[in-house]
This record gives C-alpha cells, sequence and structure tokens, in this order.
C-alpha cells in the first residue's frame, strides 16, 4: 500500500498544469507497472494498479488486461463489468464485445453470449469467431437450428475452422442426422487426420449406426498414437461394457490406469465392471483405491458427468 500512497498522497498545491501532468505520471507508472505484474502472474497487484489507473482516466488497453486479470483469478463476474465498461467507453470497438460473449459463455449466460454476439457482428460481420460463439450459445439455448445457421456461417468465413465443425457435427449427432456428421467430420479428416475429437466423435457415430467393432478399432487407433487419451479409454471400455465383455472393458481400464495412475472414473468403470462379473473382492480393492483419491466419493453418483449423454445413444 505504501506504493499507492506514495503516488497519491501528495499534496494539492500548485497549478492546474502541474496537477494534470502529475496524474498523467500517476497514470503511465499504475498502468505500465500493472502490465508488468500481469505479465508475471501478479494478478492480485496488477488488478489494484489498473482499478487506481482507471480513477484517473478510462483507457481500452487496462479496461481489457483487467478483465484477464480478473479471469485468471476466477472473479468472472468482475471480469463482465470490466467489460461491460470498456463496451461504454468504446462502444465501435467488437473486441470488448467478443472477450465479454467469451466470459458470458463459460458462466453459461448463453442469452448474454447470444445478445453481445449480435451486437459485435453488427461491428464486425466478416468475423468467424462471432459465429462460432453464437453458434455455441445458440446450442446451450436447444435453439439447434440457429446454431447450425451460424457455426455455417463461422465455417463460411473461415476456411478449415475445426472447432466450428466439431460443435456442428455433434449438434447433427444428437439428432441423428449421421450423414451430416459424417461429413463434417470427414471433412476435418481430409485436412487434419490426427485429430482426435473428430476422430472420438467418428467412433460414436459408428455405434450409433451399430458398428461396434469398427468403432473399437477407431478408439484402439486414438489410443496407438496417444496412450494419455482419457475420453478414448472411457469410450472403449464403455462400449465393452455394454456388450457385457467386462473382461476386455477391465483390461481397457487397466491399460488406463497404468498410463494415468490418479485417473479416478477408470477405477469407477473397472469396479463396476468387478461388481458385474462378481468380483466382489476387486470391485472392493477397486472402492478403497477411488476413496483414497477421492475421499467424498459417493457410490450414487458414480457416473462420469461426460459420458451420460453418450451412453443416451448406445443401441444396447
Amino acid at each position: 500500500m505504501s506504493f499507492f500512497k506514495s503516488l497519491f498522497g501528495s499534496s494539492d498545491k500548485g497549478t492546474a498544469e502541474e496537477k494534470q501532468k502529475n496524474e498523467e505520471r500517476n497514470f503511465d507508472i499504475l498502468k505500465y507497472d500493472g502490465i508488468r505484474a500481469h505479465n508475471v502472474y501478479r494478478f492480485d497487484y496488477a488488478i489494484q494498479c489498473f482499478i487506481k489507473a482507471l480513477e484517473i482516466h478510462e483507457d481500452a488497453e487496462i479496461y481489457e488486461h483487467l478483465s484477464n486479470c480478473y479471469s485468471r483469478v476466477g472473479r468472472l463476474e468482475k471480469a463482465e463489468q470490466a467489460l461491460k465498461d470498456w463496451v461504454k467507453f468504446e462502444p465501435s470497438n467488437p473486441r470488448p464485445l467478443s472477450v465479454l460473449a467469451n466470459i458470458a459463455f463459460i458462466q453459461e449466460n448463453y442469452q448474454l453470449t447470444m445478445d453481445t454476439c449480435e451486437q459485435a457482428l453488427a461491428l464486425d460481420s466478416e468475423n468467424p469467431l462471432l459465429y462460432y460463439m453464437s453458434g455455441r450459445a445458440y446450442n446451450g439455448l436447444n435453439r439447434n437450428q440457429e446454431a447450425i445457421e451460424q457455426l455455417t456461417k463461422a465455417i463460411e468465413k473461415q476456411v478449415n475452422y475445426t472447432d466450428a465443425y466439431i460443435s456442428r457435427a455433434n449438434i447433427y449427432f444428437l439428432q441423428d442426422e449421421l450423414v451430416k456428421a459424417k461429413e463434417d467430420i470427414e471433412k476435418i479428416q481430409s485436412y487434419d487426420p490426427e485429430n482426435e475429437d473428430a476422430t472420438l466423435l467418428f467412433g460414436d457415430i459408428e455405434i450409433k449406426e451399430g458398428k461396434i467393432e469398427e468403432a473399437a478399432l477407431t478408439y484402439q487407433k486414438i489410443l496407438t498414437t496417444n496412450p494419455f487419451n482419457r475420453d478414448a479409454y472411457l469410450r472403449l471400455g464403455m462400449l465393452f461394457q455394454g456388450q457385457k465383455e467386462w473382461d476386455k472393458a477391465i483390461l481397457v481400464y487397466n491399460d488406463a490406469i497404468e498410463v494415468l495412475p490418479e485417473f479416478i472414473d477408470a477405477y469407477v468403470e473397472r469396479r463396476k465392471c468387478k461388481e458385474a462379473k462378481g468380483d466382489t473382492e476387486g470391485a472392493e480393492a477397486d472402492m478403497e483405491l477411488i476413496k483414497k483419491f477421492k475421499p467424498t466419493f459417493d457410490v450414487e453418483d458414480a457416473e462420469p458427468a461426460e459420458y451420460l449423454q453418450q451412453k443416451q445413444n448406445i443401441p444396447f
């Protein structure tokens, strides 16, 4: 605090011109000291500097750094407010609107995301990121047709926009429009054949089509090149579980745990397999391991949340 007192504790004596020069000097010190603190991850101190600088006068660069600092320390509501203040300061600049839309999406405020993207697109209609975020927001509001339209515009604005293709393919997948979903995945694979998200979704499509053996090979292909992909282990293991091939599923989870010893979901699913095949002792041993990593674990809440949707679409 002594640093701030040294800046603001000076006498009010002096001419108006001297006061203005002193304010500008203080502003520059606060701004650039804050930026230096931001760059070395001293976010709390940077926030103090930026707030004091803004008390002298507004500045777009400070608003952007301040919102980033708040985001980095998890104070998203404060980040949102800093961005709204920046929008008021520069209403014709699409940049703060774009960042605000992203913050709103992180907070699952899809209506604000959509509204903010609409404002930004009125200023910058060629920005593919804005169409992409707008599409994600519509999807969050379960307005799938509008989501597809916005994601399609993002793809039209940017060649090989992988995230937009993945998002659109996921919507098609959930709508059982598997031909369209496959087309989007195959487009990604045409320029990025090693893309793991696309390959995972391709495997999900194969399951929905009843191509169980092909899906297993697809997931195994990912693990061959990247043995650290948690999603591939879980999808492959759950595929075998769906077929009641408990031993095969256990082998998958054994491999996962060997590579990722603290992979709780693998222990959870392996325990289920052991219970299903009557291995009570093995299931209890896995429960002890689970509680070692997660003391608050509850058997009634043991389903990996990210796979509930997937399981609903498996046709067995």
